[in-house]
């Protein structure tokens, strides 16, 4: 799995106006980039050098502007990493700023410098057109948990490398290359293996984020049109060094801001002000004459078709007026877990487009229909939700539908005593979620079980291809496993009754791991009295806990009887609250193979006796109730009543049961829909119960 550590001391030294670089904060991770992918790629080494040994092959002049047209490859978990279009359009001007030296701040850089502050002169454009010549805006939104990762494998969704620069934007970029440490971007040199081509980006390195600075982005697009850093390779302020660039005089490099320094060549000022040097200057900051030239004629012989004009055309970055694209539908839910009867907000995050109309649609809500941009809904009735959204204007429409939310009912589901053993309808009620909607999720299966004959298991082994290639799914199945996240979520208990007592569940779990230190997955128990507003942890178990078979190498893990282990969560607090919920919450790790979960109860201590715990709400299902309704019972004598009431307080349904009867079954297929009261009359008293249909 992949780590990150983050540290936020500042370094000494002399500070001009702009943010400073940090400890634990590396600028720039390209070096380390390029040393991995040597390592997996041998072949690329020698294609970047035969590009270097054409450079300044050129003909061609500095007067004319090179246009490069970009795409901005957003990945997200629909958080602040998705970041704003106004973002992207404000960093793609100050990009084209810098590269053709019409910044109006070149008089604060170091008078030793002045004379050959480099012109580029090279435009960076937003595509117009897709690979396919649909209109685009040049930002492409990817929901994915690979914003977590932020390395060469989270580089999806990629458009022609050869055409387009893909800017991929995430949550993080990787780790750092001299210890561990936060990245704020990498990029690749010409002649990169074409599948991972272009820069990765945190999303708070772009214009306005928290670490913006003015350099990232700058910075690695000197990379990607093959400069080194000013000290050349290796690591910074370690020792003097070239980049093969005759006007950037030698230097170590460094973090601080010594407009005087001198280090290496003492009476000759270092170029510190250097978008590939990593000082802390802020803005401004320059290309020199000859490192411009390189760029140009690295462009053109590096990366020929990017700026040619049949590519800009085929981009859509001529020039020519861009119609009008349709908007592209997207929205998420404030929350995905609420009970019946709360409010849940909806965001609409739809992009392509700057204006349009809203169209949702909410089948058992409160408002059913809006045309509101985030409106706020209510669900009277429990239950996945669908939601649908339409967004027009007047060059089309998209539709996008999804499971968006999760309704719970505000009742008690089960009693302390109910035993999960996923073999009949009730297991049907935990909720299964699986952000990315893959293979890898939560099922019931009839494979393996603790007790009976099912199970629920997490299917995360699979059989992949041996001879996968790059870029399929199969080829970065096993890399890309790690930090994946699956839940299982209970219905609501009531455990308003229970003194103390623990939480049990059944695991089975074995490894493809061959090294302890390689076991980086875990799960973890979570509880809520609140509908899943918030979650406070319960208990984690991993490395050695976790494991309960061993490894198993290449096959799929079907748990024995031996490989089953009892967990034990202590529920602590939450007991005495009716209305509680239990969620297990897996992390993958690189090396995880399947996961099997059974038989959850409770081992608890309650007030009264175990039948007054369990008649204390009448335990009932399925609830929801489609077809019939069951009813488990108390003891019964023969001279207790059942009675089935609508919303109304109309009596529906009225029965007297017979001796020794321990389940009641009703028919209401043919009942209105809605929620239903049940009362349980009996000499000893009345107990209640409700339901839906």
């Amino acid at each position: 799995m992949k780590k990150l550590l983050f540290a936020f001391a500042l370094l000494g030294g002399f500070m001009v106006q702009g943010q400073s670089h940090q400890h634990g904060v590396e600028p720039c991770g390209t070096n380390q980039y390029y040393e991995d992918m040597m390592e997996r790629f041998p072949d690329m080494e020698w294609r970047r050098d035969a590009l270097i040994q054409n450079s300044f092959r050129s003909s061609a002049s500095g007067d004319s502007t090179l246009v490069i047209p970009v795409v901005f490859h957003v990945m997200h978990e629909y958080g602040s990493e998705n970041i704003s279009k106004t973002r992207i359009l404000n960093e793609v001007a100050r990009m084209s700023e810098y590269f053709q030296k019409l910044n109006s701040d070149t008089t604060q850089i170091v008078p030793a410098f002045q004379g050959i502050i480099g012109n580029a002169n090279i435009e960076f454009r937003l595509a117009t057109k897709d690979p396919g010549g649909n209109c685009t805006d040049g930002i492409n939104r990817i929901p994915t948990n690979e914003s977590q990762f932020g390395d060469f494998a989270s580089k999806i969704n990629q458009w022609p490398a050869d055409r387009y620069l893909n800017i991929w934007i995430a949550q993080v970029a990787g780790s750092g290359s001299s210890g561990p440490g936060l990245v704020l971007a990498y990029a690749t040199f010409p002649g990169t293996f074409y599948a991972f081509d272009g820069i990765m980006c945190r999303a708070d390195a772009v214009y306005g984020g928290t670490f913006d600075d003015g350099w990232t982005l700058n910075h690695e697009v000197g990379h990607y049109l093959g400069l080194l850093h000013t000290w050349g390779n290796g690591q910074v302020d370690t020792e003097c060094g070239d980049d093969g660039i005759s006007d950037t005089p030698p230097t170590a490099g460094s973090f601080s801001c010594d407009l005087a320094k001198d280090e290496c060549n003492p009476g000759t000022v270092e170029n510190v002000q250097n978008f590939m040097d990593y000082a802390a200057c802020g803005l401004p900051q320059m290309f020199t004459t000859e490192q411009a030239s390189y760029m140009r004629d690295q462009l053109l012989t590096g990366r020929p078709l990017l700026a040619v004009p049949s590519n800009l055309a085929f981009t859509g970055t001529d020039g020519s007026p861009a119609p009008e694209c349709s908007p592209m539908a997207d929205f998420h839910a404030g929350r995905t877990y609420a009970c019946v009867g709360d409010n849940v907000a909806f965001f609409d995050d739809s992009y392509r487009a700057n204006n349009y109309t809203y169209n949702w649609s909410f089948p058992g809500g409160t408002p059913a229909t809006s045309s509101d941009a985030d409106p706020t809904v209510v669900f009277n009735s429990p239950g996945w939700k669908e939601v649908t959204l339409t967004v027009s204007n007047a060059a089309g429409q998209t539709t996008v539908t999804k499971q968006a939310v999760h309704i719970s009912p505000n009742w008690a589901v089960f009693q302390p005593d109910h035993v999960e053993s996923f073999e009949n309808e009730t297991g049907y009620y935990w909720r299964r979620e699986n952000f990315l909607d893959n293979e890898q999720k939560f099922t019931i299966e009839g494979i393996a079980a603790s007790q009976g004959g099912s199970s629920v298991r997490l299917n995360n082994w699979k059989n992949v291809d041996p001879n996968a290639q790059i870029p399929s799914d199969d080829f970065w199945y096993y890399s890309r496993l790690g930090g994946r996240v699956d839940r299982l979520v209970s219905p609501p208990y009531d455990l308003s009754l229970l003194q103390s007592g623990s939480l049990l569940f059944d695991y089975a779990y074995a490894t493809n791991a061959a090294f302890p230190d390689d076991i980086t997955e875990e799960l973890r128990v979570w509880v809520s009295t609140n509908c899943g507003v918030s979650w406070s942890p319960r208990g984690t178990i991993n490395e050695g806990d976790l494991v309960t078979a061993g490894g198993v190498g290449g096959q799929r893990f079907i748990p024995d009887a031996g490989d089953w282990v009892t967990g034990d969560i202590n529920v602590g607090t939450v007991s005495g609250n009716d209305h509680v919920m239990f969620m297990f919450e897996f992390t993958s790790g690189d090396l995880s193979n399947d996961l099997y979960i059974d038989n959850i109860r409770f081992d608890a201590v309650v007030s009264v006796d175990e039948n007054q715990v369990r008649a204390t709400n009448l335990n009932v299902y399925p609830n929801p109730a489609n077809e019939r309704l069951f009813i488990e019972l108390p003891a019964v004598n023969g001279d207790e009543t059942l009675m089935i009431y609508n919303a109304s307080g109309q009596l529906v349904y009225e029965s007297t049961a017979e001796a020794n009867v321990t389940k009641m079954e009703v028919e209401v297929a043919d009942w209105a829909r809605g929620i239903y009261h049940i009362q349980w009359v009996s000499p000893a008293g009345t107990l209640q119960s409700k339901f839906v249909h």
